[in-house]
């Protein structure tokens, strides 16, 4: 018998109100199948692109910091 890995809604939960700083489509669908909701704000700043001086982890972490910035200083 197939196993279903399909997450399983029942099992996930948020403690807090989720806000999704992102206009990815991937990231709203991989919500969706988690059975979460979240608020949409997608903040006015620009992600920044792979440079030879950050590792991809960096990188990461810049663009989400970056987003929650922009989303405190013009929510």
């Amino acid at each position: 018998m197939a196993h279903d890995y399909r997450p399983q809604a029942a099992r996930v939960s948020a403690p807090r109100p989720l806000v999704l700083a992102s206009a990815s489509p991937r990231r709203r669908a991989l919500l969706k199948a988690l059975g979460l909701s979240y608020r949409l704000v997608v903040p006015r700043v620009r992600e920044r692109h792979r440079s030879f001086h950050h590792r991809p982890q960096e990188l990461v972490r810049h663009n989400a910091q970056d987003a929650a910035l922009g989303l405190l200083i013009d929510p």
